[in-house]
């Protein structure tokens, strides 16, 4: 978290940093958090391998956990962009809400860029 803190105050701090130093290696959670989730998800599904029923329930449970909240926050955008579309990076707009939601592939990624 800390680490997201220092690109947003080189984005919006006007010149004053409070965060630096260590906090620039907090890039390295990404990494921690894929490890972490490669092995739960190996010790979840093992014993399951070659099994379509099994991984179609993996993609299921997974998809209900994901997708109403990633759409909910989609939706935090569209109602900002409808709003107050001022506040939002321009580019923001031009993309393809449709698009975004179903996480297909779109120029320059989807609304909420962690899809």
């Amino acid at each position: 978290m800390i680490y997201h803190l220092v690109h947003a105050e080189s984005v919006y701090g006007g010149g004053a940093t409070f965060f630096g130093g260590p906090a620039h290696f907090g890039f390295a959670g990404v990494d921690v958090f894929f490890v972490i989730s490669g092995f739960i998800i190996a010790t979840i599904t093992a014993g399951r391998l070659g099994s379509t029923t099994g991984a179609l329930d993996f993609l299921g449970r997974r998809a209900l956990r994901i997708f109403p909240l990633y759409w909910l926050c989609s939706a935090a955008i569209v109602l900002a962009l409808i709003v107050r579309p001022d506040s939002l990076d321009a580019s923001i707009a031009e993309k393809s809400i449709l698009h975004s939601l179903l996480l297909l592939p779109q120029e320059g990624g989807p609304m909420l860029v962690v899809g």
